[in-house]
């Protein structure tokens, strides 16, 4: 009996595989690296981003200041109030 087994198994043929099987291994291995660098390169620059956004709100302020004491608001709004006089002292 065990050698009845034994050259069934030595007779039945080993299954190949597919022809294609190495190009989609390594096709499935290129998108995991373009995934993984994209999740990367997101995440880069989404802290990027917020550190950016969070420090737009105290420069906005500090120009504010800057402009209220240099008279520049005086100045800027000058302009659109009395285009004429600006026009004739430039």
């Amino acid at each position: 009996m065990r050698k009845d087994v034994e050259n069934l198994f030595k007779l039945a043929a080993t299954p190949l595989p597919p022809d294609d099987l190495a190009d989609r291994i390594l096709g499935r291995i290129h998108a995991e690296r373009r995934r993984i660098s994209l999740l990367r390169r997101i995440a880069f620059f989404s802290v990027g981003a917020i550190a950016s956004a969070s420090a737009l709100v105290p420069a906005l302020l500090a120009l504010r200041t800057a402009a209220a004491e240099s008279g520049f608001v005086e100045y800027f709004s000058l302009l659109f109030s009395d285009g004429g006089a600006v026009a004739a002292a430039w």
